[in-house]
C-alpha cells in the first residue's frame, strides 16, 4: 500500500496567521496536517486557536509525543520564526524533514542560526532567497546558504481593486514603514547584532529609498503624495491601505536593505495601483517586468524615479495598460491561497527529495 504523505506544523497557535502571513491559515485550512504540540503546557492555548480562526477541532490530529510524530510525519514545519523562543526551537527528536521559517530573521540572528543548526533544521523559509541577496543573512545564517526556500507574502482578501483607474488621483503614493538601526523603537537587544552589522557598513536605516523619499518630499510633491512615518516614528497607521491605495494610480515599494519584496508589492498591484520598484532582481524573480506590469527606477536613485513616475502621469494610457497587466498578474498569482499552494508543493518536492537522498545514501552504504 502506498503510503500518504503526511506534513506536521508545530506550535500553530503562537504564528500570526491573520496579517502579512496570512497564506499560514489558508494552508491549516487547506491540508489539515497534523498539529504537533511540543510542550504540554501549551495546550491551553489550543481551543482558543480552534474557535478564534473557525477551526474544527476534530478535524485535525493533535499530537504531543514526539514518537508518535515521528510514525505519523514526513516532515515537521513551523511556520512561527522567532527561533530562539522556546515554543519554535525545533523538534531534535524528529527523524526526518523539518523545514523553520525565518520570517524576521533579525532578533537574536545568531542565537537563532545555532538553535536551527543544533536541532537539525534542514530547510528554511525566507521572504525571499536571503542566501542569494542578503549578506546580513550570509553571515550571520550560514550553515542556511543554499538551504532557503522564497515564499512572498502575497495578499488577502481583503485587499480590492475597488475604483475606476481614471477616478485615482494622477500622483505616486509613498507608504510603509522606515525602520531605523539607532532608534529608541529597535533599540533593543534581540537587534543589537542586527543594528551594529549595518551600523558599521554606514547605514542608517533598513528601509534606505524609502528614508530617501522622506527626505524629498519637498523635491518629488509634485508627483508624490507621502504616507511615510516621520522620524523617530517607523509606522505610520493614520491611514486605511485599502481605501488609499484605491485612492492613487500607483506607488512606491522598497525592498529594504534584506532585499525582499514586501507584502505591499502584491497588496498594490491587486487594488488597482500601478507598482513603482527599483530593478533590482528580486521583483524580477517574481515576474515583474518594467513597462508591462510595474516600472522600475535604478536602485537607490531618486532623480531616475522622479524621471519614470513624471512619464507615466504623463502617458495615461501606457499606465492603464500597465495597471491592468500588473493586477491581473498579481491576482491570478499571489493571493494567500495561491502561496499556500505553492509552499505545500514545495515541502512535498522537499519530502521527496530527501527521501531520495538518504535512499541513494544507504545504496551507497551498502
Amino acid at each position: 500500500m502506498e503510503h500518504k504523505i503526511k506534513i506536521a506544523i508545530q506550535n500553530p497557535m503562537f504564528c500570526d496567521l491573520t496579517n502579512v502571513n496570512g497564506w499560514t491559515l489558508n494552508f491549516i485550512k487547506m491540508y489539515k496536517p497534523v498539529i504537533f504540540v511540543s510542550n504540554i503546557k501549551y495546550i491551553r492555548y489550543l481551543p482558543k486557536f480552534f474557535y478564534k480562526h473557525k477551526l474544527n477541532p476534530f478535524s485535525f490530529r493533535v499530537v504531543f509525543s514526539q514518537n508518535k510524530l515521528n510514525t505519523l510525519a514526513d516532515a515537521l514545519v513551523c511556520f512561527n520564526g522567532n527561533s530562539y523562543l522556546e515554543e519554535n526551537w525545533p523538534i531534535k527528536g524528529f527523524k526526518k524533514l523539518k523545514v523553520n521559517h525565518l520570517m524576521d530573521y533579525t532578533f537574536y540572528p545568531s542565537l537563532s542560526h545555532e538553535i536551527l543548526k543544533a536541532n537539525g533544521v534542514d530547510y528554511v523559509f525566507g521572504y525571499n532567497e536571503h542566501d542569494k541577496y542578503c549578506n546580513f543573512f550570509k553571515e550571520k545564517y550560514p550553515s542556511f546558504i543554499g538551504r532557503v526556500i522564497p515564499v512572498p507574502f502575497g495578499f488577502g482578501e481583503r485587499f480590492k481593486n475597488i475604483k475606476l483607474f481614471e477616478e485615482r488621483k494622477n500622483k505616486c503614493l509613498a507608504l510603509g514603514s522606515v525602520n531605523s538601526f539607532d532608534d529608541p523603537v529597535h533599540n533593543i537587544d534581540a537587534l543589537k547584532e542586527t543594528n551594529d552589522f549595518f551600523l558599521k557598513r554606514g547605514e542608517k536605516f533598513m528601509h534606505k529609498f524609502r528614508r530617501m523619499l522622506k527626505e524629498n518630499e519637498e523635491k518629488l510633491k509634485d508627483i508624490m503624495d507621502s504616507k511615510l512615518p516621520d522620524y523617530p516614528q517607523t509606522k505610520n497607521f493614520k491611514y486605511d491601505i485599502v481605501k488609499t491605495l484605491n485612492d492613487y494610480k500607483m506607488f512606491v515599494n522598497c525592498e529594504s536593505l534584506q532585499y525582499f519584496p514586501s507584502g505591499k508589492t502584491f497588496e498594490g498591484p491587486a487594488s488597482g495601483s500601478v507598482l513603482i520598484c527599483s530593478d533590482h532582481q528580486c521583483f524580477s524573480d517574481l515576474g515583474f517586468i518594467d513597462g508591462v506590469n510595474c516600472i522600475k527606477h535604478r536602485e537607490f536613485d531618486i532623480d531616475d524615479f522622479k524621471k519614470k513616475v513624471t512619464y507615466y502621469l504623463n502617458n495615461p494610457d501606457e499606465l492603464k495598460k500597465i495597471q491592468q497587466e500588473g493586477t491581473r498578474m498579481v491576482r491570478d498569482n499571489f493571493s494567500h491561497k495561491k502561496i499556500a499552494q505553492y509552499v505545500h508543493e514545495k515541502i512535498i518536492q522537499l519530502i521527496l527529495k530527501t527521501k531520495g537522498e538518504k535512499s541513494k545514501s544507504r545504496i551507497i552504504g551498502q
